[in-house]
């Protein structure tokens, strides 16, 4: 039976009603699917309000760490909640705004029993509306499409003008594949001491070997809803981003572990098939090698 360690850094206003209104539902809900116990690992401006939150879940209240920003302070606080956890025990990595499907842990530890060490997956940014608690992926993942958030928006191909093409969505039809770089990296098995000095999903997946890494391309395994807010955008560059326009970002901003996954299909809706993607992509990634 597995022991999970939950790292989220909760602070402002925005983030704590998101955590306490349809994370912490979320995260119970799920928790349920496993035997396994969870706690919490909390750095916030308001403890005491985030102690009634967490109800029954044990947990760890820690001040907001020092930092010249958020991701910088976030970064530290997902470094402080790693040490916290001991040899063997999961790390869920959770931002106080994402709201998970139901399968998260269960699929994560199904994967960890064959060998894999670190679970990567996409996490679409929303705007608006209540996402649904409790919800299998694919449900959550229709949800997000019908809440896009402008900056998802502006990274569809054909249309997208994100200075920051981190992940590219292709859509034909009622079918949507992603490409993703910059991918969120949920949870890990602690087996080792891991060192990072950006945010979880910059660095720290070098951590790991690419044999030990899982990224969810099935829509049916686990999903994500990233609850954003409006400004959360990037500068537009003035026509729609090309395949050499995403290379040129891409050599200076990812990793060879970020390539080996935007060489992965990640279905959002429909059955998988070709919407345009492949031929994109692989030019994409002749270039970069």
């Amino acid at each position: 039976m597995l022991s999970w360690i939950v790292s989220t850094p909760v602070w402002g206003e925005r983030c704590l009603s998101s955590f306490e209104t349809y994370v912490v539902p979320a995260i119970k809900a799920a928790a349920r699917e496993i035997d396994g116990n969870i706690r919490f690992v909390v750095h916030t401006d308001q403890p005491f309000r985030l102690d009634g939150v967490l109800g029954s879940f044990g947990r760890r209240i820690l001040p907001v760490p020092e930092g010249a920003n958020a991701w910088v302070k976030a970064g530290a606080a997902n470094r402080e909640a790693l040490r916290e956890a001991r040899m063997g025990e999961a790390v869920a990595f959770i931002n106080a705004d994402m709201v998970p499907s139901l399968e998260v842990f269960d699929a994560s530890e199904r994967r960890f029993a064959e060998g894999k060490r670190l679970i990567m997956m996409a996490a679409s940014r929303t705007l608006g509306g209540q996402p649904p608690i409790g919800a299998n992926s694919a449900e959550l993942l229709d949800w997000t499409m019908e809440h896009r958030h402008p900056a998802i928006e502006e990274c569809f191909w054909g249309a997208g003008r994100s200075i920051i093409p981190w992940a590219i969505y292709f859509e034909r039809g009622d079918d949507i594949v992603l490409r993703g770089f910059h991918l969120h990296p949920f949870a890990l098995l602690k087996d080792r001491d891991l060192v990072f000095r950006g945010t979880i999903d910059l660095d720290m997946p070098d951590n790991f070997r690419p044999d030990e890494v899982h990224l969810i391309t099935d829509r049916d395994e686990a999903s994500f809803a990233e609850l954003s807010p409006p400004e959360r955008t990037f500068p537009l560059i003035p026509e729609p981003f090309t395949a050499d326009d995403i290379a040129q970002w891409a050599r200076q901003q990812t990793t060879p572990l970020h390539r080996w996954m935007f060489g992965q299909r990640i279905v959002i809706k429909g059955n998988g098939g070709d919407v345009g993607d492949v031929a994109v992509c692989d030019e994409i990634l002749q270039e970069l090698a």
